[in-house]
């Protein structure tokens, strides 16, 4: 069982993270200067926590073939990611871009937007104790306090 639950989130997330990184797929979403503004990977909301580190992994590899539109799409796939993961009853709407997360601004250059990644990548060593460990992928949210 427990294999069964685990195998499914691996899947579905690499599966999801497939999908954003796929030229043509991220063509279909284009719509003039405001790309992905608003389009979230509708498949990885319910992975929660689970998707964080390969989100990550998957900015450092598009840093490395220097893809800065990718680099922006995928840190705004990790800023809903990590809200959908620290929502709890009461809070507004989940899909807010996260306050954890740091999202480019401007000087959209590779440069900038790898600093503001690595930042990111910071906070989750730091804070990765606050959400399950891998091996529980029963859950997503983050741990209460």
């Amino acid at each position: 069982m427990w294999s069964a639950g685990f195998l499914y989130w691996h899947l579905s997330i690499k599966r999801a993270i497939a999908r954003v990184v796929d030229p043509a797929r991220r063509l279909q979403f284009a719509s003039g200067d405001n790309r992905y503004s608003e389009i979230p990977s509708f498949s990885l909301r319910g992975a929660n926590s689970r998707a964080i580190p390969d989100l990550l992994d998957a900015i450092d590899e598009a840093a490395a073939d220097r893809d800065l539109e990718l680099m922006l799409c995928l840190m705004r796939d990790l800023s809903y990611t990590v809200s959908r993961a620290d929502w709890k009853e009461g809070d507004l709407w989940e899909v807010d871009p996260s306050r954890r997360i740091i999202l480019p601004i401007g000087g959209l250059f590779v440069e900038y937007v790898l600093k503001d990644h690595l930042r990111n990548r910071d906070w989750w060593i730091r804070e990765n104790h606050n959400y399950p460990p891998w091996w529980k992928w029963w859950i997503g949210k983050r741990r209460a306090r």
